[in-house]
């Protein structure tokens, strides 16, 4: 924000710096110096808007959104910030370069609204107005509290979005590994289901086999005749006809 060239030559308030200043110059200031009386409550007014602005409640704020708080805040951004454009709001506060005003961005909204009426106030206590200079720094006051409390409501909206994400990630995480376990236990069902098919089909083929050897048990278990095997029968037989005749020859003496 700029400010009149007279403020930033005074040095600390010198009575030679004092002794420059024309009567113009020193009305100059207090004209400067009238739109920041009440400065803390306009500052309220503004930080409500770009709350309500940031709708979808990302902490972030576009041209767009800015065009909204323009609207519904002109003259107390034209008094504190001499501010009457969007897009000059985007491209004072936009640090980044991002063409969004994130949570630090807004906050340095107030910071440079609060550094400005500290300078003014300065100044007016160089050109002896005490009055106002107390008024303002009162102001000064108040809008440092504000940004203490700003700060702390940003970094709890900050902490609850990354505790939602972090939430998201472990539940997408957890769903991955459920489907990844429910595919191995479908492919190890299927695996167990076709060894126990496997395993059934061997054993009614082996229960067929035995119950066909069963029904045939002659012709499982006959053996062929031998040559040799058929000598030793022929031969038994005549010893036994030889004995049976001497036997029959003893009985007749």
């Amino acid at each position: 924000v700029r400010l009149y060239d007279t403020t930033r030559s005074m040095g600390s308030g010198t009575m030679g710096a004092l002794a420059h200043l024309t009567k113009e110059q020193k009305q100059k200031i207090e004209a400067e110096a009238k739109p920041l009386i009440r400065a803390g409550e306009k500052c309220k007014i503004l930080w409500n808007s770009l709350t309500k602005a940031d709708f979808r409640n990302e902490g972030r704020l576009n041209e767009a959104n800015l065009n909204l708080v323009m609207e519904q805040n002109r003259g107390i951004i034209e008094d504190l910030l001499k501010i009457t454009k969007a897009a000059d709001f985007v491209e004072v506060f936009d640090l980044d370069k991002d063409s969004y005003l994130d949570e630090d961005e807004q906050i340095s909204i107030f910071s440079v609204i609060k550094t400005k009426i500290q300078i003014v106030a300065e100044a007016l206590c160089n050109i002896h107005q005490y009055a106002m200079y107390k008024s303002l720094m009162k102001e000064v006051r108040e809008i440092e509290s504000q940004i203490v409390d700003y700060q702390d409501r940003l970094r709890q909206k900050i902490y609850l979005k990354q505790l939602a994400d972090y939430k998201s990630i472990g539940e997408q995480m957890v769903k991955e590994e459920r489907k990844k376990w429910n595919e191995i236990h479908k492919s190890v069902e299927e695996a167990l289901l076709s060894k126990a098919e496997s395993l059934q089909y061997k054993h009614e083929e082996s229960e067929e086999t035995l119950k066909t050897a069963l029904e045939h048990p002659i012709e499982a278990t006959k053996v062929k005749s031998i040559p040799k095997l058929k000598h030793l029968q022929y031969q038994e037989k005549l010893v036994a006809i030889n004995e049976r005749v001497e036997e029959a020859m003893n009985y007749r003496k």
